[in-house]
């Protein structure tokens, strides 16, 4: 997983996930639950987490709890990877939406079938993640 130092470099972190298959997916679901203060002191996400989810002003009352994984496709070595309207919870600027694609990019890209990554909010790949 990667995470965010605080001059916003991102740095590979390890988490255990158990075998399957689908390690792409399950990289990408431990990514969103975040950091894990107890090991990974001075670091941070650009991926808006459940607290910035359920305060963002104005609430969206359609929004769950926090950011989810929809899907990842990857085909010819094109990683797709769909997210749940939440993230847009993240409250724009351009350097949290470069944090949050280097996150996700460096997440995918260190696994050997993933060439390039394109991020799409509920199958929509226009205008998502705007600063």
């Amino acid at each position: 997983l990667y995470f965010l130092d605080d001059q916003g470099g991102v740095h590979a972190t390890t988490r255990a996930i158990p075998r399957t298959l689908a390690v792409g997916s399950a990289a990408l679901q431990e990514l969103l639950w975040g950091i894990d203060p107890s090991s990974l002191a001075g670091f941070t996400t650009a991926l808006p987490t459940p607290e910035e989810v359920l305060n963002r002003n104005p609430h969206n009352p359609a929004w769950g709890p926090r950011v989810t994984l929809r899907s990842l496709i990857i085909d010819n070595g094109v990683a797709t990877a769909d997210f749940s309207e939440e993230i847009n919870a993240y409250g724009g600027g351009s350097a949290r939406v470069e944090g949050i694609y280097q996150q996700v990019i460096s997440t995918l890209k260190q696994f050997t079938a993933v060439t390039d990554v394109k991020i799409t909010v509920e199958g929509q790949s226009a205008a998502v993640l705007q600063p």
